[in-house]
């Protein structure tokens, strides 16, 4: 059974969704999932961005929320852990504690990338 058709199954046998966790496929009929833009702002080469845009076409991107419930009381310690895999990220994991601003050095130039969590349910 093709990964398509799994996901199709899963699908149609869910009522309801009290939480985000499971595996989520990013949607890319709506909106503009494009990198386009992004791309050519850094100079990216336009058959570079033609591949990648090939790449994006052929490719599901797969998002795998967990959530975890620390030791503290209400939002304390608590964690949500996302997994994306994608054509170009295999696994690529982030660990985020709600109401806590994650700090990720990016090179070059040690650029930050910050990310904060919240939740309006814990």
């Amino acid at each position: 059974m093709e990964e398509k058709e799994v996901v199709a199954d899963i699908t149609a046998t869910c009522k309801k969704r009290d939480s985000l966790d499971g595996c989520w496929i990013l949607d890319r009929s709506r909106g503009c999932p494009s990198m386009r833009p992004y791309l050519e702002t850094m100079g990216v080469d336009e058959l570079a961005i033609q591949a990648n845009e090939k790449g994006d076409a052929e490719h599901d991107t797969y998002n795998t929320i967990t959530s975890l419930d620390g030791s503290g009381t209400e939002q304390q310690n608590k964690k949500v852990i996302i997994v994306k895999r994608s054509r170009v990220n295999n696994d690529l994991t982030v660990e985020l504690e709600l109401e806590k601003e994650f700090v990720q050095k990016l090179a070059p130039g040690d650029r930050e990338k910050k990310t904060l969590a919240t939740s309006d349910s814990w």
